[in-house]
């Protein structure tokens, strides 16, 4: 097997399990609608092995790609390298690395919207963790040390955080 023939396989390989990253973000996105936490657990466990076998992939490909010697390590100088060296192979690079990149790209944008949802639901929870936890005790004026005027400063227990 020629060294571009192994670069190939791990494209393909890079390919299948980024597509199956994409499918567990889209079911992602449905759990944290749902708000089923023990399944996320359960999904994010998954999501993790893939990961780190997308980053094993990753190296080996690094390593093929540094074993041809010609430096740089983009899709579009493999492709132009493979057709010098393997015309046969090279059209099947460029389009394994073309699936590739669409897939990452449609990745991107749905984790980005799972962490904007996953923002939304901590801000949520922060609200409603400051709304419990305050005290009931007024915060208007009340005497305080002999200034019966003195407004009660209460800096220890805010009802919002300073960002809202």
């Amino acid at each position: 097997m020629t060294t571009y023939q192994e670069i190939l396989e791990t494209l393909q390989l890079q390919l299948q399990l980024n597509i199956e990253l994409l499918d567990l973000a889209k079911e992602k996105t449905q759990i944290l609608k749902d708000n089923e936490t023990s399944r996320l657990m359960a999904l994010s466990q998954q999501e993790e092995r893939l990961v780190r076998a997308v980053i094993d992939a990753e190296k080996k490909r690094g390593k093929l790609v540094a074993k041809l010697n010609w430096g740089k390590d983009r899709l579009e100088n493999l492709v132009e390298m493979s057709l010098k060296d393997a015309p046969e192979l090279a059209r099947e690079i460029q389009m394994t690395g073309e699936q590739l990149k669409t897939v990452l790209e449609e990745l991107e944008l749905i984790n980005n919207l799972n962490d904007k949802i996953i923002g939304f639901v901590l801000d949520q929870i922060e609200f409603t963790k400051n709304v419990l936890l305050s005290d009931d005790s007024p915060t208007t004026y009340k005497k305080s040390k002999g200034n019966y005027a003195a407004e009660a400063q209460r800096l220890d227990k805010k009802l919002f955080e300073d960002k809202f």
